[in-house]
């Protein structure tokens, strides 16, 4: 189905193992991380896969050091498990840890490259080991997306399964649309909501200041006779109307930054990427949102300027 249908640049197969107990899943579990697991068991890779996965997804070369285990993981798991300092024994190897790599591999939801981690160990190590997972990696041409996917899992889900023996099937590209559509179904309703609410307000505040613009009119008309320059009246407007529009805007949007971010937090651990992609959804939300307010604001000051300047 895949050489049909999609451009496959290039494929590997590949096996993952139990390391026969879940130290390091226990570690995380104890530090308060949200953070669960799909065995009861931690998962390992031989360096050799490791490094011909590297290669297909065109990461750069690592190497692993005699007597020493790599960590793999998602980046919100690494802070954590850089403070891990425990040797690693399997068969009768016992391992150092060494460094932690943190690049996109497939380690979001179940059945991926371990559970938001695995260990990376010399290929001698593993020989006894029981297996695990055994998967099938290809880099295509185009993102795996739409019709494409669904022909992939719907062979799936064909196939014959039980509880112990069963498929699963990832694609770059669906979980990237999955995540798009957990954020819209989240965001975008309480952004309308925000979005009706300033309005309502942006109107009362319009419709008072142009009720009074016949005051207004008649004090820069006092001033024009005054001496006072059709310059310095306008920039007198100007700040005026800046902080009377700008003023009940900046606790909002202090409000609004604080929630959006603590949102963000709520979503499954991986689903934000990092601090960057946290900070990016959020700026993008309060553009869009000063976008609309700004409009507003342009509209009511070039009827409210009409109105009160002196011929």
């Amino acid at each position: 189905y895949i050489a049909k249908h999609i451009s496959t640049l290039d494929s590997y197969e590949y096996d993952m193992y139990f390391t026969g107990d879940n130290h390091i899943s226990q570690y995380i579990q104890g530090t308060g991380q949200k953070y669960w697991t799909n065995f009861d068991q931690d998962i390992m890779m031989k360096a050799s896969d490791y490094t011909r996965l590297r290669e297909l997804s065109g990461y750069p070369a690592v190497d692993i050091e005699p007597g020493t285990y790599l960590i793999h993981c998602m980046e919100h798991l690494k802070p954590i498990l850089a403070e891990y300092k425990e040797t690693f024994t399997a068969g009768e190897a016992v391992l150092k840890k060494g460094s932690i790599y943190t690049e996109d591999f497939t380690q979001y939801l179940w059945d991926g490259n371990g559970d938001g981690f695995l260990l990376v160990v010399p290929d001698e190590v593993i020989a006894q080991q029981p297996e695990v997972i055994h998967a099938y990696a290809a880099m295509t041409g185009q993102e795996v997306r739409g019709d494409v996917y669904s022909g992939l899992s719907d062979i799936r889900d064909r196939r014959s399964v039980s509880a112990d023996v069963y498929d699963t099937v990832f694609s770059k590209g669906s979980v990237i649309e999955e995540n798009a559509s957990m954020y819209a179904l989240i965001v975008f309703p309480l952004f309308y909501l925000a979005l009706v609410l300033t309005m309502a307000a942006a109107t009362i505040l319009t419709v008072q200041l142009l009720s009074d613009s016949g005051r207004y009119r008649h004090q820069l008309e006092v001033l024009r006779k005054l001496g006072q320059s059709k310059k310095d009246m306008v920039q007198s407007i100007n700040r005026q109307f800046t902080l009377f529009y700008a003023m009940p805007m900046i606790p909002s949007l202090l409000i609004s930054i604080v929630f959006l971010t603590a949102l963000g937090g709520a979503f499954d651990p991986g689903m934000i990427i990092n601090t960057m992609h946290l900070v990016s959804m959020v700026g993008v939300a309060v553009v869009l949102f000063l976008l609309v307010y700004l409009i507003y604001v342009i509209a009511a000051y070039i009827s409210f300027k009409r109105n009160v300047l002196p011929e």
